[in-house]
């Protein structure tokens, strides 16, 4: 890898690891309770109600006030499945003392075991909040991002609703205790904080929002679009596209690498503000930790096999096969298995976050479908040319090569990886309208998807 890119990379790793530096606002000059646009929910046990707006001091803070009769805590939860299981939980909680304060916590994979307080209440803006005459009354405020990775959710999105109190007391300093049973009451419909309950689309996309947008629209462009077509050329158009194939693949690979770079860089911007913009946690959320992994793989592989071109031997190198063999049938064709996998991955947490992938989840399932026809596009050519090899001969070509690719690959892979190859039978016109039909329907297919899949990612308020 180049110098520069390590100090790119460098860079970015550095600047993820900067601390959060939001300060809490003011106090709303209007109480929320007097606001029309405001998310208000309530629930007769324990004579609940929460209300939550905008803070009208730092529209990045969502106010929250809550009420409860029960002495331990009362709290609410953000969840995307209806569970208590991944949810993003705040609230206010008594201790024997009397003492009371608010936390902000998570709810991890077993909703039966006591949820997690955040490793730091950064974020957390704490107005007023007391235990009188038998209710809680708790007004606060918290930062609408991600600043725990595993232990936050975005509020600027849709999320269930969870309501939930209990009787029993705890030091501040530790997470909520279990509720109470037949609790929490669940909203009947996933809801925008910072919307009115109808409304719920109020307020424009956050700068991070816009980012990751745009991360996930660039990964689109480089990976299914621009390297796949990238890759088909090498593989299938050398003999029907002699003196073109080649200059179009390295065109398209230069592009699908920079702007896969471009994404790359993106998606650390968005995330500046947090302090650990998806580097590797262990967390409850394993899409995510895997989606990372796996992009961190496919961006060095991405970067890593232009610089292997660049140092090739020449075609009438008697080692030249070995080049064509790792540069095309080894990291070439791992960097799109791996980018169109993780792409993948990517569908499901825009759709889900982390939630279970379902038959919601409609932009993750046109994608696998797409991927179903790409292989069986692909699958048939390798049957077609390798019927047709067999039937030929491979002549002047080293040993190994000769018999993985009369064997196994296809001709037209070798013809990819022996570019001095002169005896190999002529193709037929049939062979070339073959050739050319698969890519104008796999281009078809790839680009209605990506659009598809773009439109969905603009329009996506991340539920």
């Amino acid at each position: 890898m180049s110098p520069l890119s390590v100090s790119l990379l460098l860079l970015l790793f550095g600047a993820s690891f900067a601390q959060f530096n939001k300060k809490c606002p003011p106090e709303s000059s209007e109480s929320l309770l007097d606001r029309d646009d405001v998310l208000e929910l309530t629930q007769n046990d324990c004579d609940y109600r929460v209300v939550m707006g905008s803070n009208d001091n730092d529209p990045d803070f969502l106010d929250i006030y809550l009420e409860g009769n029960r002495a331990g805590w009362v709290a609410v939860g953000f969840s995307l499945d209806r569970a208590m299981g991944h949810s993003d939980v705040m609230g206010c909680k008594q201790d024997e003392s009397g003492n009371v304060g608010v936390i902000d916590s998570w709810n991890g994979v077993n909703p039966s075991l006591a949820n997690k307080i955040d490793p730091n209440q950064e974020g957390m803006c704490n107005y007023s909040s007391s235990y009188a005459d038998g209710k809680f009354s708790c007004y606060f405020s918290r930062y609408y991002g991600v600043i725990n990775e595993g232990f936050d959710y975005d509020l600027h999105n849709r999320y269930y609703i969870l309501l939930g109190c209990s009787t029993t007391k705890s030091d501040l300093d530790v997470n909520f205790p279990y509720h109470q049973p037949n609790f929490p009451a669940i909203s009947d419909s996933m809801l925008h904080p910072f919307g009115n309950g109808t409304d719920t689309a109020s307020g424009k996309p956050t700068f991070e929002k816009r980012m990751i947008r745009a991360h996930g629209v660039l990964m689109v462009i480089a990976y299914p679009v621009l390297l796949l077509t990238a890759v088909f050329f090498a593989a299938w158009m050398k003999p029907t596209m002699p003196k073109m194939w080649f200059q179009v693949h390295r065109a398209l690979t230069l592009a699908s690498l920079v702007v896969s770079l471009t994404a790359f860089a993106v998606v650390f911007i968005a995330n500046k503000n947090n302090p650990t913009p998806g580097i590797i946690n262990l967390h409850d959320c394993g899409t995510k930790t895997t989606h990372f992994a796996f992009g961190i793989i496919a961006v060095f592989l991405h970067v890593l096999n232009p610089l292997i071109a660049i140092i090739r031997c020449k075609p009438d190198n008697p080692n030249r096969w070995i080049f064509n063999l790792v540069h095309g049938a080894g990291i070439g064709l791992l960097t799109e298995i791996i980018g169109l996998i993780n792409i993948g991955l990517g569908a499901a947490i825009f759709q889900t976050n982390c939630a279970t992938v379902s038959s919601t989840n409609v932009m993750l399932w046109l994608y696998i479908a797409w991927i179903v026809i790409v292989l069986g596009t692909q699958s048939f050519l390798y049957i077609y040319f390798t019927y047709k090899a067999l039937r030929g001969e491979v002549d002047n070509a080293p040993l190994l090569v000769k018999v993985l690719l009369t064997k196994i690959i296809i001709r037209s892979s070798y013809q990819s990886l022996n570019e001095d190859t002169k005896s190999d039978p002529e193709e037929s016109k049939a062979d070339n309208v073959i050739r050319y039909s698969v890519l104008c329907f796999q281009l078809a297919t790839t680009l209605i998807i990506a659009l598809i899949m773009i439109v969905f990612i603009i329009d996506l308020d991340f539920e």
